[in-house]
């Protein structure tokens, strides 16, 4: 990760599977690099349903940051509308343990608590532990926290923290990343 980096965190409503899905998301993402940015990870989401199949995680330098994943477009939909785009916002980060490891899983949960500890995570089943905070107040979630782990506890740890904390969550395996 650079200094002065903020991520942008995209989630994507479909049914598409992978192959039919990247092929439509690369044409839009590759046209973000004339604009600085740094990298494009896409995560497609692995044995739980939830609202977001797919989480694109955009970064970017804090002073070329883009909302719009759809470059100028009106719509929060792909061309073809089977895809709907919803912009979570710019965030920061403020916990990082994970950066350039591709673990064998990571739990994604988009909190929307004021305050949030580290603490909150200590005695879950994690090898590392990444927390963004919304630098906008336009965002769609105040915290966007990410926990690796490895495939044998990935269940587990999921239906911990979905007891724990209620929220918008999946189990996310990296498939795509694309860089500036």
């Amino acid at each position: 990760m650079r200094e002065d980096t903020l991520f942008q965190f995209v989630g994507f409503e479909t049914t598409l599977n992978l192959d039919d899905f990247t092929a439509q998301w690369e044409n839009f993402a590759r046209k973000f690099f004339k604009k600085d940015i740094h990298l494009v990870k896409l995560e497609q989401q692995v044995r739980t349903r939830n609202r977001f199949k797919y989480i694109s995680m955009n970064e970017w330098p804090i002073d070329g940051f883009s909302f719009s994943f759809m470059e100028g477009r009106g719509s929060d939909y792909f061309p073809d509308h089977r895809v709907k785009v919803v912009q979570a916002g710019g965030y920061t980060p403020v916990h990082l343990e994970c950066e350039n490891q591709v673990p064998e899983m990571k739990i994604v949960l988009m909190l929307n608590e004021d305050s949030l500890r580290q603490s909150a995570f200590d005695k879950m089943p994690h090898h590392y532990l990444n927390i963004y905070e919304a630098y906008y107040q336009s965002c769609l979630y105040s915290h966007i926290v990410e926990l690796f782990t490895d495939d044998a506890n990935a269940a587990q740890l999921y239906e911990l923290l979905k007891k724990r904390f209620g929220c918008e969550a999946g189990i996310y395996k990296e498939c795509l990343v694309l860089e500036g």
